[in-house]
């Protein structure tokens, strides 16, 4: 089994990655910057990962044709928008690009994708909130892809709040639990 994770150098992603790489899974990491987050530069375990520059909006159809498992975590903060360009920023990163990627499997052939959702509030759930709408694509093109064929099979991740240490591109981490902790359980 080889899997190709889209979003591996986010908060989820790196986790998602180490676990891989701890169970000796062959996995390559798409994104921007191709290289291995700076937080992550002492770490063994990031060394068996294949760290691989692209854009997961437009993605080489020639990453599918090596792996066997398409897991895609892009994504942005479900942080309120207060201008369209933010709110189709919210729709492009947690919708579209996510499609896109799962469009792409299921033209490759892939059999077995899992999108990274979120559970969120019904209060949340509104067309002015950029997020949700981004969410809900990306959830209705996972559909599509397992009503494509029999054989193929879809896991659709949708955690509540998600909190630890995030890190910045340069690997200060930022602890998230102080905000995301509280909200968890108000939610």
């Amino acid at each position: 089994m080889t899997v190709l994770v889209f979003g591996g150098n986010g908060f989820v992603g790196c986790e998602i990655m180490q676990r891989l790489a701890e169970l000796d899974i062959p996995c390559t990491s798409v994104s921007r910057s191709g290289e291995r987050p700076a937080h992550l530069k002492q770490q063994a375990w990031a060394e068996q990962v294949n760290w691989l520059q692209g854009d997961a909006a437009k993605p080489d159809p020639e990453w599918f044709s090596e792996c066997s498992v398409v897991i895609t975590l892009v994504g942005s903060p479900p942080v309120p928008t207060f201008s369209d360009e933010a709110y189709q920023r919210q729709v492009f990163m947690n919708g579209i690009t996510n499609k896109t990627v799962i469009e792409h499997a299921a033209a490759a052939g892939i059999k077995n994708v899992v999108l990274m959702s979120a559970d969120i509030p019904k209060v949340l759930q509104k067309q002015g909130f950029g997020y949700y709408v981004g969410k809900q694509l990306a959830i209705d093109a996972a559909l599509q892809f397992a009503e494509g064929s029999g054989e193929r099979r879809i896991s659709v991740l949708k955690p509540s709040s998600i909190y630890g240490t995030r890190h910045t591109k340069g690997g200060t981490g930022l602890p998230l639990s102080p905000f995301m902790y509280p909200m968890s359980k108000a939610i």
